[in-house]
């Protein structure tokens, strides 16, 4: 390399197949594919995008009074109680910027060290939550892989997760890519900052996030509906029953928690060679009368292992 080059810039572990920039084909077949999903509804409207940003704006208020006022009641000075904030992030498809209509919004709340998770978070925000107009469904799942407390923020769905790190005030411009972020945190914490910090890698790594290339089939044929109950050979069913609604969602939220961790172990315990698929969607039988939903997973060997014929797997016991 010679004296004084700048090294060229290189994103992610392999070598881009190509640096060549868009051809008009490319251009082409963007401008279809926007048009495509105009069409099939899977852009959400101007007014919808508005209300997400006030709707996060109101939480942001929240959580940030939230924190000043437990820096009050716990005896700090007057500049620590003007200086103490909180900062609202997002992840997930929103922060991506692949949302649809009506999907829900993955956020992050940073707070300092001496707001905790346990009391301050799913007991105190809790109850300001619970009597703040227009939040509805509010669901705490504190024993989640991710703790989090979910509801309906002027009927727009929120997944809150909340992170304590090593600050006694945390700045506007904190960059949780950092990995000094993860300085003196628990297990949950890490877990809860790790969304917005794979979310922020996957953007810096992508130079352009807005090009694809497709040669050999429509673009309608990438939203053909996969046929999930006519896939697979067997299903596991996880019924869900409750006295009523109210209980239903309660628990339905704890089950939901767990299930990220059953698969796992199904997929774990049979050493690879059944693979478990679950459905995005609960089920509900109306044809029963009480509060329950359903929740299914497709199962099959995986491919190319060899297994016995007849091989069996006992999974009763995850």
């Amino acid at each position: 390399m010679a004296a004084g080059s700048n090294p060229t810039k290189q994103y992610g572990i392999t070598k881009p197949l190509s640096l060549l920039g868009p051809v008009e084909a490319d251009l082409q077949r963007t401008a279809e594919l926007e048009r495509f999903l105009v069409e099939a509804g899977l852009y959400e409207s101007p007014e919808e995008s508005a209300k997400r940003v006030e709707v996060l704006a109101k939480l942001d208020q929240i959580l940030k009074g939230w924190v000043k006022q437990l820096t009050s009641q716990r005896g700090y000075t007057d500049q620590m109680v003007e200086e103490a904030n909180a900062k609202l992030f997002t992840f997930g498809s929103y922060r991506l910027g692949v949302h649809g209509p009506g999907a829900d919004i993955d956020t992050l709340c940073v707070g300092p060290s001496y707001v905790n998770r346990e009391e301050d978070f799913f007991m105190i925000l809790h109850e300001i939550l619970a009597q703040t107009e227009d939040v509805t469904e509010l669901q705490p799942v504190p024993d989640a892989h991710v703790p989090v407390m979910k509801f309906k923020f002027y009927g727009i769905s929120i997944d809150l997760l909340y992170a304590s790190v090593s600050l006694l005030v945390v700045p506007d411009d904190l960059d949780i890519s950092q990995g000094s972020v993860l300085y003196d945190v628990d297990e949950a914490t890490v877990r809860s900052l790790n969304g917005c910090r794979v979310a922020d890698q996957i953007l810096r790594l992508v130079p352009n996030v807005e090009e694809i290339d497709m040669n050999k089939a429509s673009w309608s044929a990438l939203f053909e509906p996969f046929q999930f109950f006519e896939a697979y050979k067997n299903y596991l069913q996880v019924d869900i029953i409750a006295e009523d609604d109210e209980d239903l969602r309660l628990w339905k939220g704890w089950v939901e928690s767990r299930l990220r961790q059953l698969t796992l172990k199904i997929e774990r315990d049979t050493y690879g060679m059944l693979q478990c698929h679950p459905y995005p969607h609960e089920y509900a039988d109306p044809s029963r009368q009480c509060a329950h939903c359903a929740f299914f997973m497709g199962l099959s060997r995986k491919e190319g292992v060899k297994i016995q014929e007849g091989q069996q797997f006992d999974i009763v016991e995850l």
